[in-house]
């Protein structure tokens, strides 16, 4: 979380110094990404994952996620569009996205890891196809929205 501080600040001073028409673009080139990973994932096979141990390094983690393009192409394409649409309503709006987006985000990565850590091997390749579809269709459905948006001028 604290390593989207970097991500997330150029991305929002990035956006704050485009013109309407520069962030409409950006909003239909970063729904369309989305679109694209969406799809892509559909061809991936899920992996399985080495065992490491529970000792947290914080530090390649926060160094994988401000290399990671995937954050990046989110918080230009999509969060940062979406976040300035939100402060235009009021800094606390701003502030409550913000809270809310990453009490979601890191709420469901904890749910996620519990389930599968308590699930272990009951996980069968049928189960991970099909939550591997349904994070497809709602990572597609945002960036089907982040186009229309954009097209509309939203």
């Amino acid at each position: 979380m604290l390593s989207d501080i970097v991500p997330v600040t150029v991305s929002l001073v990035a956006a704050s110094l485009m013109d309407d028409t520069a962030v409409r673009v950006v909003s239909v080139v970063g729904g369309l990404a989305l679109v694209t990973m969406a799809l892509r994932s559909l061809r991936e096979q899920p992996e399985q994952a080495p065992r490491r141990s529970a000792s947290g390094d914080y530090l390649r983690g926060a160094v994988t996620n401000i290399l990671n393009p995937n954050a990046w192409i989110f918080w230009l394409g999509a969060g940062a569009p979406l976040l300035a649409g939100v402060f235009e309503d009021g800094a606390w709006a701003g502030a409550g996205w913000v809270g809310l987006f990453y009490l979601g985000l890191v709420g469901t990565k904890v749910v996620f890891a519990v389930a599968v850590g308590r699930a272990g091997e009951m996980l069968g390749e049928r189960a991970l196809r099909s939550l591997t579809i349904a994070s497809v269709v709602l990572m597609a459905g945002v960036g089907v929205w982040l186009v229309v948006e954009g097209l509309r001028g939203q």
